[in-house]
């Protein structure tokens, strides 16, 4: 495996395999922190074949604990999803560290060069951890069944199976500026592909509507269905795209509400902001 390299990633181009997960969950970052981590994550994305793809999942702080606790049925001190679904596909996982005031995190998928052409590693671990998410947020699908003692754990679980708000489900990724208009261009017609052949739907929020770990310029790409079944689809049919669109260059700079509130609290942009 390759030695870290600065950002605490495998060092080198494109072609060396970088480390599947730390198994940390890394400490609060300063405001440049996490999009600098995304950006070296990142690195060769440009000039990456179809066989490649960075995908970056937003997941919820009440959300996280689902891909970092132990899967159900795994002994005592197992694995978690993150770095489960890193040892099943070959993909690269990384979660970034938080940014300080942002309800959000950031999970990374690479797949490494030399893979499948008929297999993307990255698309395959973001099915993994979307099942995973879906089924904490009441998606179904949960673990065997207990003894005649879990009763109580049983009643929290059916709780926690209940649609939250108005029953949607969702799912969200953060894609870059060229990434948001190859899903808008020509009447949002890749949107609409997606929401057809899935029943999902996918809607790319505005640039002002990203949350503080994003980079400059990226959006947000949401789904949302109250079938996980639907949001899987939508999920895959998405990341299919978004491995065939990637970005023109790597993902870095601060979002413009960061960088807004950088200068508020008086402190320097890194790069000038957006």
């Amino acid at each position: 495996m390759a030695s870290d390299g600065p950002d605490g990633i495998g060092g080198g181009g494109a072609g060396e395999k970088r480390p599947a997960h730390d198994g940390s969950d890394g400490a609060a970052a300063d405001g440049a922190a996490a999009p600098k981590r995304q950006r070296a994550d990142a690195d060769g994305a440009a000039e990456a074949a179809v066989s490649d793809a960075v995908l970056r999942l937003l997941v919820a702080q009440g959300d996280l604990a689902a891909l970092l606790q132990p899967e159900a049925g795994a002994e005592e001190g197992g694995e978690g999803a993150l770095p489960a679904a890193a040892r099943r596909t070959g993909a690269a996982v990384r979660l970034i560290p938080a940014t300080r005031g942002c309800e959000d995190r950031v999970v990374v998928l690479w797949s490494p060069p030399g893979g499948p052409d008929d297999q993307c590693a990255a698309c395959v671990a973001l099915d993994e951890l979307a099942a995973t998410l879906l089924r904490h947020q009441g998606g179904g699908g949960g673990g065997g069944g207990g003894g005649a003692g879990d009763e109580q754990q049983q009643q929290q679980q059916q709780q926690q199976q209940q649609p939250r708000g108005d029953g949607q489900r969702r799912l969200r990724l953060l894609v870059a500026p060229c990434q948001a208009a190859s899903l808008l261009e020509a009447n949002a017609a890749a949107a609409r592909t997606v929401e057809i052949a899935s029943g999902a739907r996918l809607e790319v929020l505005p640039a002002e509507a990203s949350p503080l770990c994003a980079c400059a310029g990226d959006r947000v790409a949401a789904l949302a269905a109250a079938a996980p079944e639907r949001l899987r689809r939508g999920a895959a049919l998405l990341a299919e795209h978004l491995r065939r669109h990637p970005p023109r260059r790597r993902p870095g700079g601060v979002s413009a509400a960061l960088a807004e509130r950088l200068r508020a609290a008086g402190a320097e942009v890194p790069g000038g902001g957006e």
